[in-house]
């Protein structure tokens, strides 16, 4: 069966969702850094480590290339593509000074949000679902 170029990289990108899912850990932590501030170190640390135990198997599990989790990968980069973009904006035109963090962050979201845009279509492609099944 002869594979259009198109149908190529998508298969590549699809073998490069499980590396890149691992970005998502420094969101955790980010995440765990603001429910400190929110909630206490009491509560965060144990959500943290709770959302870090279910990504690592989520990660494992696009590895293996399960059907469920592909949904569930693009359901993650759609929320977080969605989040991502207007938190930029937001910290750009509206926010007062920027740190280091912030730069740091806001870097990493929107470099993930341009990936994330290639994977959404590199999932949804006929042949990358047949590959999950």
């Amino acid at each position: 069966m002869v594979m259009s170029t198109k149908q190529e990289i998508f298969l590549r990108l699809d073998r490069v969702i499980p590396y890149f899912t691992v970005l998502y850990f420094a969101e955790i932590m980010y995440l765990m850094v603001a429910f400190a501030f929110m909630f206490g170190k009491v509560l965060a640390v144990p959500i943290a480590g709770a959302l870090s135990v279910l990504l690592a198997v989520h990660v494992f599990m696009l590895y293996l290339k399960k059907p469920l989790h592909r949904v569930v990968q693009l359901a993650l980069m759609d929320m977080h593509c969605a989040y991502s973009i207007p938190f930029a904006y937001s910290l750009v035109f509206h926010g007062s000074e920027f740190t280091g963090m912030d730069t740091v962050f806001m870097t990493l979201r929107l470099s993930m949000a341009a990936a994330e845009l290639a994977f959404i279509f590199a999932l949804t492609d006929d042949n990358v679902k047949r590959s999950y099944a």
